[in-house]
């Protein structure tokens, strides 16, 4: 059966129109900034890293997520373009976003090794593992606390133990 054309015009004159609002919609009205993308994914890995730690039960999916998270992060640091962002500073969030690759990577290994532990080097190691997770921990929790504020440069002192 013929379609008319006029049918088909007019099809197609929605279709663009619907784009082009979008596309205004997204760029001007609603954008997707890189720095808040950054942002989240930081915060996002921050957190998966502390439930890793904590033995949280979903462990691939934690795991799959902490694979994804510095590649996006690193896309995000790299497309930011704003005042004060130059390429230095660039460069030092590319820098933190590998260092966290390596940190998720040893991440991952500690509860299985934790595991194997000998019952009797536990009952002597496990009280010193136990405070360096809690300060560890708290380490998280003040990036976590920069990062959600927007300012890295506070004056946070985390506790050490003797």
């Amino acid at each position: 059966m013929p379609v008319a054309s006029q049918t088909i015009i007019d099809d197609f004159l929605g279709l663009v129109i619907g784009i082009g609002i979008g596309t205004v919609v997204s760029r001007l009205i609603w954008p997707v900034l890189p720095q808040r993308v950054l942002q989240d994914d930081l915060l996002t890995l921050l957190a998966q890293i502390k439930a890793l730690l904590n033995r949280d039960p979903h462990r691939e999916k934690i795991q799959t997520q902490l694979a994804i998270l510095p590649v996006e992060a690193l896309q995000a640091a790299r497309q930011i373009r704003i005042a004060g962002c130059g390429e230095e500073e660039r460069a030092k969030l590319i820098a933190l976003v590998r260092a966290l690759q390596t940190l998720i990577t040893r991440i991952s290994q500690l509860p299985s090794l934790r595991d194997r532990l000998p019952e009797i080097t536990e009952q002597i190691l496990k009280p010193q593992f136990e405070r360096l997770e809690i300060e560890f921990k708290q380490m998280l929790d003040a990036f976590a606390m920069c990062f959600r504020q927007g300012n890295c440069r506070c004056n946070c002192r985390l506790s050490v133990g003797p």
